[in-house]
């Protein structure tokens, strides 16, 4: 449950430049909004890889020094101990199964199985957020030039249903964050002004606030406003689901 529940955490922050560039999109700004997408993928590696790359060299120096050691006996009842890293006989060796894990687990966007991360387990949350970013820019990409709401949302359920059909809890979760995001836009559009409630006569001298009618939505927008937190219960029974199986 609590990797579940960190796992939505991590997709939230993977969907923190979604808002800018749905604004740029619904102003037809479509060439600033490739431009700010390949910004954002080409730091995305630079901004997640350095600093587990150091720490976890860190890690492998130390063990190799015999100054990193840990007893997973204290966990009690746990039902996956993480891998220890074992000292080998040369720092050279050592250096190579580093690389190893550094290449092929931490950093490799094409490796879907069960990382042993025996340098970090804690960096399980790299990988994801990498590869969740990656899938969160195509899939913006790909519906930037869908204009018609209702078909962007649709399109982007029936990516996160056959994403879940496939067994990628993580995507989904990264896919439901930018649907949040979609809903959360549209709701700002169909907000009424600030201005809607109430204005000031300031005849005579007095501030006396005029009631205008109320702003009148449309069932589409209303149900657009209820849609984040229909959906926020959505995923949270997703992770319910993903705990009891």
């Amino acid at each position: 449950m609590f990797f579940s529940s960190l796992n939505l955490l991590v997709s939230t922050v993977g969907s923190a430049m979604l808002p800018t560039w749905l604004k740029l999109a619904h102003r037809r700004s479509y060439e600033a909004v490739v431009l700010s997408m390949a910004g954002s993928a080409f730091r995305r590696a630079l901004r997640l890889f350095p600093p587990p790359i150091v720490s976890s060299f860190l890690v492998a120096l130390l063990v190799h020094l015999g100054l990193f050691s840990f007893d997973y006996s204290v966990l009690p009842k746990a039902a996956r101990h993480p891998t220890r890293p074992e000292r080998l006989s040369s720092f050279g060796a050592q250096l190579a199964q580093w690389a190893s894990f550094a290449g092929n687990e931490l950093v490799n966007p094409w490796e879907w199985g069960t990382l042993r991360l025996e340098y970090g387990p804690h960096l399980w949350t790299i990988p994801v957020s990498f590869k969740g970013s990656m899938v969160t820019f195509l899939t913006s990409m790909a519906l930037l030039r869908v204009r018609a709401n209702m078909t962007r949302l649709a399109l982007l359920a029936v990516t996160i249903a056959c994403t879940l059909s496939r067994g990628r809890w993580g995507m989904a979760l990264f896919l439901c964050g930018q649907l949040l995001c979609e809903l959360d836009f549209r709701r700002g559009l169909s907000s009424p002004p600030r201005d809607a409630g109430c204005s000031n006569n300031q005849e005579d001298g007095f501030d006396l606030p005029i009631t205008k009618p109320e702003y009148e939505r449309t069932p589409l927008q209303k149900s657009l406003r209820k849609a984040p937190d229909i959906t926020c219960a959505h995923c949270i029974a997703v992770i319910l689901c993903g705990y009891l199986h």
